[in-house]
């Protein structure tokens, strides 16, 4: 029974003389052959076999702490929408962990998976505290964004702070905490737009100029004009210190420039266009609420740029030449670039006159009791023009 008790024995010891001398033997070899057969531990000098070059790529040394700096930011936010942060790492050295802990405003959260960037890390949530973390750390630098909802009811100056843990491959963990940066309340967007323009030349241009102000922070900002029938946008005819692109009545801005916001454009007046006419716009942009909104401009009115022109004289009898007392006179226009009807009546001395009249045809119309009707056609253009008319005895 003794002897068949030698072989477990046996096989035991050169079991653990194996265990125990051949991770030694594998090590000299390898410190020979490779400098360290773990990274970063050597039980020797190495061994120069790799020729003079080898100064080029020395062996890291995983014993050395990392020098690590970080920075977050952010702009003003908006009550009861997402905010973004930016975070920005840099270090050199070797990293062995890597975390981030987050503070936020007593009810603001973290929005789930909002993280963003070339080497975003894991996260996770506690009430107010959002933990970033890595399990592959990216080299040398990084810089990662999230987004935090602020509360419907936040208002004023409220601070975010951050904290940085890390540690080498064989050196104590440390902390660094980063300066808590100042988010303030967007202000409250107000928008106000007006247009203007001078009388029109029927058959020209005419050039209206758009005035924009505003407070707070546009995303994004556009303009759409409604011209009356027949007027039509001139092509390239947009100018400003930032001016907007344009399309068919539609102007829009990539980068929105700084309140105020003016600038001119033009349009085509058509060849038979006469009288006043309307221009209306209306301003559609995004402020940091994401939402969108419009404010329509009150409608412009333009007329035609025409010199004005009276006529005047005396209503007579045709047989006795007496003058007519109140005898109705009404002047209608018929052609031109003129507009409209004007009435009248006589004086004692049979007087009558008609001023500001725009410039074309004008028929008038001269009724008395007792009298026949006669009408008359009168072309002017500017000036005065005297028009003495008979009447004939029914």
């Amino acid at each position: 029974m003794k002897k068949e008790a030698k072989c477990p024995i046996i096989f035991f010891l050169m079991f653990f003389l194996t265990v125990c001398f051949l991770p030694s033997t594998l090590s000299a070899q390898n410190v020979q052959d490779d400098d360290c057969w773990m990274p970063g531990v050597c039980t020797s000098e190495p061994t120069d076999n790799t020729g003079p070059d080898d100064t080029d790529n020395p062996v890291p040394d995983y014993t050395d702490q990392p020098v690590l700096d970080a920075s977050h930011s952010a702009e003003n936010y908006v009550p009861g929408t997402d905010l973004t942060v930016t975070m920005r790492i840099d270090y050199t050295g070797i990293l062995g962990s890597l975390g981030v802990d987050i503070e936020l405003p007593e009810g603001w959260v973290y929005v789930q998976d909002s993280v963003g960037g070339d080497d975003p890390p894991l996260t996770s949530e506690f009430n107010s505290m959002a933990d970033f973390f890595w399990t592959y750390i990216p080299s040398d630098s990084l810089e990662f964004t999230y987004r935090v909802r602020a509360p419907e009811g936040a208002s004023g100056q409220k601070r975010i702070s951050a904290s940085v843990s890390y540690s080498g491959w064989l050196s104590a963990e440390r902390e660094i905490n980063l300066p808590a940066i100042s988010v303030f309340a967007e202000p409250e967007m107000v928008l106000e737009a007006s247009h203007s323009a001078g009388n029109y030349m029927p058959g020209t241009d005419l050039t209206v100029t758009m005035g924009i102000q505003y407070t707070g922070t546009l995303l994004s900002l556009g303009v759409e004009v409604e011209l009356p029938e027949g007027w039509v946008y001139v092509q390239d005819s947009v100018e400003g210190d930032d001016p907007p692109l344009a399309g068919e009545l539609n102007f829009f801005w990539i980068d929105i420039p700084s309140d105020p916001v003016e600038f001119t454009y033009r349009v085509r007046v058509p060849e038979e266009a006469y009288g006043q006419r309307q221009i209306s716009a209306r301003v559609l942009y995004y402020d940091m609420s994401l939402t969108e909104s419009e404010i329509s401009v009150p409608a412009m009115t333009v007329f035609p740029d025409v010199s004005y022109a009276t006529i005047h004289g005396i209503i007579r009898d045709r047989k006795t030449g007496v003058p007519l007392n109140k005898a109705a006179v009404k002047a209608r226009c018929v052609k031109g670039g003129c507009s409209g009807q004007k009435k009248v009546k006589t004086d004692a001395s049979g007087y009558y006159e008609f001023s500001d009249l725009e410039d074309g045809k004008w028929k008038l119309i001269v009724k008395a009791e007792g009298y026949t009707k006669v009408k008359k056609g009168v072309y002017v253009e500017g000036g005065v023009y005297e028009k003495d008319i008979v009447l004939k005895r029914q």
